[in-house]
Formats: structure tokens, C-alpha cells, sequence
């Protein structure tokens, strides 16, 4: 359905289903005495962000990458020997698969989770729910809406229009979720300043960093002006982590042999379903945003694009 201005609009009744409709993917889990050795090698085998840890075949724990950066780089001499009970989150917050997706919605949103499991009666778990596919329900609704954006890959500033921003995010019924939302611009999405590091500093540096300001994304810059590449948690689990040999030892290298190098940018006036085409059809999690000069502005992520989605969803 369509509002007046050529928006496709959705009953939010739609997205009280029970979360046992959706397609999700078979669950990996991992005894929570397990090795992060074990862990580590499941999670890079299976290109997983997050493993769920049992204890009695029952949900015990849930293990990602950024407990991997926060949690494991440089505080244990041997990382690899650490069963993953010592660093996982115990308890985590579990769904049923007779709850509404809706609340996962608001849960993941309201408390910026990345990954929530999926447990039955007897609490065992059975699924694992990621932004990705509460993001990717929510966007089905709305093909015109999105799809006909497309991706961006080559463009050139003069090229892009500044639309402004004249119309509602609300739709004048209530009872329904507008499209219009996935043409907000990029620019109202970014949160802080990026990240950025040196490409000359050392892996340890840019971590000790990462690490300080609690962020999964780093910038690799060379005169502090120009943009060489990008580094994500996941490139610290599967890349860096992985140059340790059997005993623990690093055999860590530069910055720039772990770097996505020239890594896709987006303009701030970009609007929210261009981003979300990109990462959907390039399989990344984060768009950097430029100004006119193509100078960082701010790293959007599928948690900060979920999270303004939900702030206007209401439901």
C-alpha cells in the first residue's frame, strides 16, 4: 500500500509475528568449556560473529567478536588455553519462539544487541536472531522503497541531488510504518566522529584504541588526511587473531596487511536504503560516510541504521 506520496506503508501488525515465522538459520553451539582456541576456529570456520556456549545441552552464554577485542586481546598471555566460560556473557537475554518479533525489535534496538538467542521450553537453544535478519524482515516490506535505490559504488559528488528532507517519517495512520524513513540521509545517522589510526602506528597501538573507545571500527589513515583502508572487529578475530601459533605467540604484522583497502564510501546526502543496499549485496556491516572532499564524516553500522529505524517505528 502506498501513501499519497508515493510511500509504501505496512500495518504494524505485521511485525507482531511470532519470531517462530522467520527463516533463520541452523544453530552452531559450543560447550562453554570449550577452548577460545576451539571457539576461535568455529567462528572463522563458519565466518559467525557470535557463538552460543551451553552448559547440559541448556543456554549458558554467548560469545562474539567484540568480546574477543574487549575482553581477549592482550589480557591473557595465552589466549588460545582460556576456556570461553571465563569471557563469555553469562545468562544471556534468551526469546521464545512463540514471542513476537516485534519485541526482538525493540530489544535489540533498546539495549543495541547484535545478536539475541532463541530458546525452547526446556531452555535449550534452537536459533540464533541477528541485526541482519530483523533488519532485512523490516526491509522486505518495503521493495520499492529500497530496492529501486540500488547500490553505489562509483559516483561523483556533482552527480548526487540534495532532495531535503520535506516530508514525515510518520504515517498519518498510526496503525502503519511508512517507507519514507529509507530516505533519510546519511548525515542523520552518524553518531560521533570516526575512529581514525595511522597506517605507520602498530597493530597493538590501534587496538589499545579500538579498545579505549569501545568501537569496532578503525579508519587507517596516512598523513591523518587521507583514507588507505578500514579495519573492523571481525578483521581482528579472523585476521589478526589468527597469526598466533600453537603456543600463543603473535606473529603479527603491519596495519596495512589486515586493512580492507579502498573500501566503498558513501556521501553524507545518500539516503538510509542505499547503504543498506551496499551491505546487503557486499556482505559488510559498516558504510563510511564522506563530505564533498570525501573526507570521513562518521562509520554508520547496521546496529546504528537498525536503531534510527526503530526510534520511529513505534511499536
Amino acid at each position: 500500500m502506498f501513501d499519497h506520496e508515493g510511500f509504501e506503508e505496512v500495518e504494524k501488525e505485521k511485525f507482531s509475528v511470532p519470531i517462530s515465522s522467520l527463516n533463520l538459520p541452523s544453530l552452531v553451539t559450543m560447550d562453554e568449556n570449550q577452548t577460545l582456541a576451539e571457539v576461535h576456529h568455529t567462528l572463522h570456520s563458519n565466518k559467525f560473529g557470535a557463538i552460543v556456549l551451553t552448559s547440559n545441552d541448556c543456554l549458558s552464554g554467548i560469545l562474539t567478536e567484540r568480546d574477543f577485542l574487549l575482553k581477549v586481546w592482550g589480557k591473557y598471555d595465552n589466549w588460545k588455553e582460556v576456556k570461553a566460560s571465563e569471557v563469555m556473557t553469562k545468562n544471556p537475554l534468551a526469546m521464545k519462539p512463540t514471542d513476537k518479533v516485534s519485541d526482538c525489535i525493540k530489544i535489540v534496538s533498546r539495549k543495541k544487541f547484535r545478536h539475541l538467542p532463541v530458546v525452547d521450553e526446556q531452555g535449550k537453544p534452537i536459533h540464533m536472531i541477528s541485526i541482519k535478519d530483523l533488519l532485512s524482515f523490516i526491509v522486505d516490506f518495503f521493495p520499492k522503497n529500497v530496492s529501486s535505490h540500488g547500490t553505489l559504488i562509483d559516483w561523483e559528488f556533482l552527480q548526487v541531488e540534495d532532495y531535503g528532507e520535506n516530508f514525515s517519517f510518520f504515517s498519518k495512520d498510526n496503525d502503519k510504518f511508512s517507507g519514507n524513513i529509507f530516505k533519510t540521509a546519511l548525515k542523520r545517522v552518524i553518531d560521533n566522529p570516526p575512529l581514525t589510526v595511522d597506517i605507520n602506528k602498530s597493530v597493538d597501538y590501534m587496538i589499545e584504541q579500538m579498545q579505549q573507545r569501545r568501537v569496532g571500527t578503525v579508519l587507517v589513515t596516512e598523513y591523518s588526511t587521507e583514507l588507505k583502508g578500514i579495519i573492523t572487529e571481525r578483521d581482528v578475530l579472523f585476521k589478526i587473531m589468527k597469526d598466533f601459533d600453537s603456543e600463543g605467540k603473535s606473529h603479527v604484522k603491519s596495519i596495512s596487511d589486515y586493512m580492507t583497502a579502498n573500501p566503498h564510501r558513501l556521501l553524507y546526502k545518500h539516503y538510509l536504503a542505499h547503504a543498506i543496499n551496499n551491505m546487503f549485496r557486499y556482505k559488510y556491516r559498516n558504510i563510511i560516510v564522506v563530505d564533498e572532499d570525501k573526507v570521513p564524516l562518521g562509520i554508520v553500522g547496521l546496529l546504528d541504521i537498525f536503531v534510527y529505524i526503530e526510534g520511529y517505528m513505534d511499536l
